[in-house]
């Protein structure tokens, strides 16, 4: 912020006045900075060491789990429902859901893993990955093989 009160958004770069309840806000009001000023928090909190697996692992599973049994079909319904369906949402492949292509993938994941959970689909998602890889010749064809059992051990342990 400079001395007149202004300061200028990180993302679109125009000058803008803080409000006076955030006066050292970086981001403008925006619809599009404020989303990307949540996409840059999200980002630095899941940075963190302690935060980087918070939504893995068999507790959450079980938690997703208990709320779409009580909650059965939420996602399906079209009224009533404020943006994504998912109770619990994909942290490890966030970074790689910028392309329609990757977002069929996943939903292909899904349809074929009969859920949405994030650690079932993202053991699916590199399982291909990595088969993908040795296909192309950008692994030896025994990487590939030991990155697949090793999936595949991570899904019979879960």
């Amino acid at each position: 912020m400079d001395k007149s009160g202004h300061s200028i958004c990180l993302h679109c770069k125009e000058m803008f006045i803080p409000s006076p309840h955030a006066p050292r806000a970086r981001y403008c009001s925006r619809a599009v900075c404020r989303k990307a000023s949540k996409q840059a928090s999200q980002t630095r909190w899941l940075n963190k060491p302690e935060n980087r697996n918070y939504f893995c692992g068999s507790t959450h599973v079980k938690r997703v789990q208990a709320w779409r049994k009580a909650h059965p079909g939420y996602w399906r319904h079209g009224k009533g429902r404020q943006g994504g369906g998912a109770l619990q949402d994909t942290v490890a492949l966030q970074d790689l859901v910028h392309s329609p292509s990757v977002l069929a993938l996943l939903g292909f994941f899904a349809v074929q893993t009969g859920g949405a959970l994030q650690d079932t689909v993202e053991k699916m998602f590199w399982n291909m990955h990595s088969r993908g890889q040795a296909i192309i010749g950008m692994g030896s064809m025994a990487a590939a093989k030991e990155r697949v059992n090793a999936c595949k051990e991570a899904v019979v342990v879960s």
